[in-house]
């Protein structure tokens, strides 16, 4: 026999519990045929791992590479390939059990080989990791209780001999003790079915629905007080605190034992208010292992972090608009991208925020590496796409995609979901307007994304831990974010491609314009074919660097006659080869006194046919008729919420 080299088994640290595990390392020899397959460590953090299913049953032939059991971590799904021709001899944890990493899963040998040095090495495997399944209930769980004996005592049986072993010296499976655990049962009672007799979760069941059987049997013909009952710890402390005997309660739980809402049902159900109102169970759904894990690690969120939420609405016209004028250069980049890509650039600004807080140090991290929320099927996922910061726009959208997708079809693996140190969640596409996330630990932020609203608005909702920032840190952090995403020019900065800025525009119809201005006399108003700046003159406070809205004006109303002079020549056959027309208002600052236009046309018409259009053109001009006209102006004032 050889042995397989294993330096990140024999020594495996896990840093968050502050243990250090030392495996027997005679466990990982392998054998003349066959080894013993394990449950793999697959990152740092696992605790426990589930085995999803078997990809053969005992008995069945396997070639080396070809996966013989799927498993799950906290995050990830993964596939155990066969490392040598065999068959599954044994499958010792089943579907759905869930145990610690290293620990015997299945034997794979040859169909003739010789079981029991496998064997033996289970067996010690099984009794060394008690302490891991923490089922050693020998003694009463919750003190004395109405005609109850020691919590851990077999039903069928209420005494023992002093020679009988206790739980931790019986062979049996992590899931098995776990089990056995929750439900008080003394593993000495139990009759184990795995290899060499050892106890599996299976076993266990069975002796619990064996014992409610029992245990039905013996009140129906003799006093329900004479018997022991079994109840969870929070069904022993209510129904003491009630002065409740558990005797008197239908217990709904495993093996008929009684649950902490079976005794709130019964004071219900003595006190009237349950009368006319029942709660039947349709389903019990397991929460899988990732479902698990985030219900962990949200409750440790909960209780640890000092959650605040800060909202900041703003116009999202320039994403937009960028987002559209990239697709016109056949760049593929989604909102998220643009708000992915502009987030780096904030983490970097704020450094405090790309940060974890772990024992009680708050730890600003290098690398910006952000982590998107992606709803699959078992729960939630957070792909993390790396070094934000220093990648363009287009390598952002590439590196999220590819992640999404692994996600999405179950194939992320442990270095897709690790390192992040910020957050960033959308539900916008939900149609949600704003919500408070839960901070990712051990991070300090996460930005939540709600929808883009009807008038062209969308809200962030960033959620920090208050122990490492502050709120004014946070409100910081959200001005500088909104100024990027409200700026065409940094935005484009973004790009590995050339987005023309006099494409950026939003989805606006004819007649529609939208106007941003700067902070100060400067701006642009921005139209369905493009964006035109405009600035008032120095003398007033602005800076002139662009027209002003007066000059604006005279150039749509020049434009009008010009266009009126070409469609009515057009429509009495006389051929104008170009139009100029000069437009002068007055005085130069404040409100208009008198336009004069003058027009210069290039034709072989008269004078008076000239003359005539040009009548005729001042009556039909709409921008004109605008100031003649009176036209009525409707204005709606909408705040925006810092």
């Amino acid at each position: 026999m050889y042995f397989d080299h294993f330096d990140s088994v024999s020594d495996r640290s896990d840093t968050r519990r502050g243990t250090i595990h030392f495996y027997n390392l005679l466990e990982y020899f392998d054998y003349s045929m066959g080894y013993i397959v394990r449950m793999p460590q697959m990152g740092m953090e696992m605790d426990r791992g589930e085995v999803v299913s078997w990809e053969y049953d005992e008995g069945e032939t396997v070639e080396a590479d070809e996966v013989i059991v799927v498993v799950e971590s906290e995050k990830a799904t993964n596939d155990v390939n066969a490392r040598e021709n065999g068959t599954i001899r044994r499958i010792i944890v089943e579907e759905t059990e869930k145990v610690e990493p290293g620990t015997p899963i299945g034997i794979l040998a040859a169909p003739d080989e010789d079981l029991s040095q496998f064997e033996d090495h289970i067996d010690a495997s099984l009794v060394d990791g008690s302490d891991g399944g923490g089922a050693d209930t020998g003694g009463n769980a919750s003190g004395v209780e109405d005609g109850g004996n020691s919590a851990s005592s077999s039903p069928a049986s209420t005494t023992r001999s002093q020679s009988r072993p206790k739980s931790a010296d019986v062979r049996a499976s992590p899931g098995a003790r776990q089990v056995a655990g929750e439900n008080d049962v003394d593993l000495t009672t139990v009759e184990g079915s795995g290899p060499g007799g050892a106890i599996t979760e299976g076993d266990v069941e069975t002796h619990l629905e064996n014992a409610s059987e029992t245990q039905s049997e013996s009140r129906s013909g003799g006093s329900a007080s004479d018997e022991p009952v079994r109840a969870s710890p929070g069904a022993r402390q209510l129904a003491t605190e009630k002065g409740i005997s558990l005797a008197a309660v239908d217990g709904t739980g495993p093996g008929g034992a009684i649950t902490e809402g079976d005794v709130e049902a019964h004071l219900e159900r003595d006190s009237g208010t349950a009368a006319d109102v029942t709660r039947t169970v349709r389903e019990t759904r397991e929460l899988s292992t990732v479902q698990q894990t985030i219900s962990d690690r949200l409750s440790e969120s909960d209780r640890q972090a000092v959650h605040v939420t800060l909202n900041r609405s703003f116009s999202a016209e320039t994403l937009r608009a960028v987002k559209t004028a990239a697709e016109q250069q056949d760049t593929d980049v989604s909102l998220t991208d643009l708000l992915l890509r502009s987030v780096g650039a904030q983490l970097e600004t704020q450094p405090e925020f790309n940060a974890l807080f772990e024992d009680g140090q708050h730890n600003l991290i290098e690398e910006v590496n952000v982590g998107v929320a992606v709803d699959v099927e078992s729960g939630l996922l957070t792909p993390v796409v790396p070094t934000v910061s220093n990648k363009s726009v287009e390598a952002v959208a590439d590196a999220r995609r590819t992640l999404t997708r692994r996600a999405l079809e179950g194939e992320s693996t442990m270095d897709d979901l690790s390192g992040g140190t910020f957050t960033i969640s959308n539900l916008g596409m939900f149609g949600v307007d704003d919500f408070d996330p839960i901070i990712n630990p051990p991070e300090i932020a996460i930005l939540g994304v709600g929808r883009i609203r009807d008038d062209g608005t969308m809200t962030l909702s960033l959620s920090f831990d208050h122990r490492v920032v502050n709120g004014a840190d946070a409100a910081r952090f959200l001005d500088g974010l909104v100024g990027t995403l409200t700026d065409s020019d940094a935005l484009v900065e973004f790009f590995d491609a050339d987005v023309p800025l006099t494409t950026a525009e939003p989805d606006l119809d004819d007649r529609e314009i939208r106007i941003e201005t700067d902070g100060d006399l400067a701006g642009r108003f921005r139209t369905a074919y493009g964006s035109v700046e405009f600035d008032e003159p120095e003398a007033i406070g602005g800076s002139g660097s662009a027209p002003s809205p007066v000059d604006h004006f005279l150039g749509s109303l020049g434009s009008c006659f010009s266009l009126m002079v070409r469609q009515l020549a057009a429509q009495n056959d006389v051929t104008v080869r170009s139009v100029t027309s000069d437009v002068v208002g007055s005085p130069d600052q404040g409100s208009l006194e008198e336009i004069d236009i003058t027009l210069r046309v290039e034709t072989d018409a008269n004078l008076e046919t000239v003359t005539e259009l040009a009548t005729k053109a001042e009556r039909a001009c709409y921008v004109a008729r605008i100031v003649s006209d009176d036209v009525p102006i409707r204005l709606d004032v909408a705040e925006l919420s810092s």
